[in-house]
């Protein structure tokens, strides 16, 4: 999937899981960088930003996880 049709996807359509293929294009397309991999848990980083930390099973993130990627990245955008 394109990167624009991730974004769209992820801040418009509400999905109730995404790829973590998706998640990590538009978090790198933010600047983040993935920093470490403990277990099932993604760490990624920006500097001077918060860090995102999610669990991924079975190559999926889900809809609690992504409302909080969301979230975090709305910040970044006012």
């Amino acid at each position: 999937m394109s990167l624009k049709k991730s974004f769209q996807k992820l801040f418009y359509q509400n999905p109730t899981e995404m790829s973590l293929d998706e998640i990590r294009s538009i978090l790198e397309a933010f600047g983040y960088k993935l920093f470490n991999i403990r277990g099932s848990h993604f760490l990624f980083k920006k500097p001077n930003r918060k860090s995102i930390v999610f669990p991924v099973h079975h190559n999926k993130v889900t809809k609690f996880y992504l409302k909080t990627i969301r979230n975090t990245l709305k910040s970044q955008l006012k």
